[in-house]
């Protein structure tokens, strides 16, 4: 490689600047060279724009990542997010096709003992949106769906209808609110969702009907009241239903009771509820 050459003669990279040799490469879509350049120029922050700004500052534009997606550069955009480059919403809005590519690039066979379905693993992609479209064609066949430690701030409601889903995690993100209250919980297989550590203010009463939920955590959120709670005029319509439920982990809340409904939690073998004043340390059933 001739960019070899001379370095090894001396050549400083970091006096290419107008533009970066990062950009040329990234717009040329050499992802080898790409590689090599991210390797010289040690501590490269792949989220700086061409003229050195943040991309939080531009909300993506101008950065590495926007450059591969406007030139349709497929694999050098895989490479720059596993990289750590952010799926900015502008980048998801101005190049959905893109994206779902590379959320679809994630998205393997659950494996032989589960033929014909899929899980995705899109933990710490950076992604700061989502749309329906890189999921529509897995939609019956999806089973594990994994967006730990991502920056989304919201969810496609579809996501709670798809009847094959049994594992969700969403934990890690920006999420004030997991769905709206009318969004009708058809993922009657369910088994394990974890929200914690999120901005959550208030849960959706669906998830306390899921007939075959055994695991939920809500730690680390700011929930003051839970579907069902005494105060609430619509208690009774609110019952908690998921008496499958084994496992729940309501720790670093800021709740002052549990629901009388609580009590049809008959199987229930695991609560955490410390860090929730008034309601005390954690117990174990």
């Amino acid at each position: 490689m001739i960019l070899k050459f001379f370095v090894s003669r001396g050549a400083n990279l970091n006096t290419f600047t107008n533009p970066p040799l990062v950009f040329t490469a990234c717009a040329s879509g050499h992802v080898d060279i790409m590689r090599y350049l991210l390797g010289e120029l040690q501590q490269y922050d792949v989220n700086r724009t061409d003229d050195g700004s943040d991309v939080a500052k531009t909300d993506g534009r101008g950065s590495l990542l926007y450059t591969a997606c406007q030139r349709n550069r497929i694999e050098m955009a895989s490479y720059l997010v596993q990289q750590g480059a952010a799926i900015t919403k502008t980048i998801a809005a101005q190049f959905p096709g893109v994206v779902t590519k590379l959320v679809q690039e994630r998205i393997k066979p659950a494996g032989k003992d589960q033929p014909g379905f899929f899980h995705a693993k899109l933990k710490e992609m950076n992604l700061s949106d989502i749309t329906w479209a890189a999921f529509a064609s897995y939609a019956s066949t999806l089973t594990k769906l994994d967006f730990r430690s991502n920056y989304l701030e919201s969810l496609p409601s579809e996501i709670f209808q798809m009847p094959a889903l049994k594992s969700l995690d969403i934990s890690y993100n920006r999420l004030r609110k997991i769905c709206s209250e009318d969004v009708s919980w058809m993922c009657s297989n369910l088994t394990e969702l974890d929200a914690s550590h999120n901005q959550l203010s208030c849960v959706p009463s669906g998830i306390f009907s899921l007939p075959e939920l055994t695991s939920l955590c809500l730690s680390y959120n700011v929930l003051a009241t839970l579907p069902g709670d005494p105060e609430d005029s619509s208690a009774q319509s609110n019952a908690w239903t998921c008496e499958s439920l084994k496992k729940l982990d309501l720790s670093h809340n800021g709740l002052k009771a549990l629901p009388d409904t609580f009590g049809n939690l008959h199987h229930l073998t695991y609560l955490h509820v410390s860090h929730n004043s008034p309601l005390g340390a954690s117990s174990l059933l």
